[in-house]
């Protein structure tokens, strides 16, 4: 079994592609039991695949975006790939624009992009770290 868990995720939109991938040991996990270190580090990993996303949302690009999820713990792998229409997700801003009015132009705006860049990634991770934590939980038992 091996001590070391990799996450790697991989943002494609707009013919570019990034990709960032963090390692982790088994021994951090256990001494950071006090909060969620998958969610710490899941969280580390997507900060700047997010911002590359969020530039996209503009008028030039409808095509998809797609993220790629992949966590590799001694000889398992979880993946998951999370993809959306870069118009769909433009046009759930547009119908939140007009039901709120002009008001939310701006910062308001551009607070629902991000909170939409942020459920994104969260549906593109979630299956990826629940398979993850329990085979921590498993390795954890056979352990101990």
């Amino acid at each position: 079994m091996s001590d070391t868990i990799i996450i790697t995720m991989k943002v494609t939109a707009n013919e570019k592609s990034a990709t960032n991938s963090r390692m982790i040991s088994r021994n951090d996990d256990i001494r950071a039991a006090q909060f969620d270190f998958i969610e710490f580090e899941f969280d580390l990993l997507s900060a700047p695949l997010k911002d590359m996303v969020i530039p996209l949302l503009d008028d030039r690009y409808e095509g998809p975006v797609t993220i790629n999820v992949e966590s590799r713990a001694g000889d398992r792998v979880f993946k998951n790939e999370k993809t959306v229409l870069n118009s769909i997700i433009k046009k759930i801003v547009l119908a939140e624009t007009l039901s709120r009015g002009l008001v939310s132009y701006g910062s308001q705006q551009q607070e629902l992009v991000k909170h939409l860049v942020d459920v994104l990634f969260d549906e593109a991770t979630k299956p990826v770290k629940q398979s993850l934590k329990e085979n921590i939980k498993t390795v954890r038992r056979c352990q101990g």
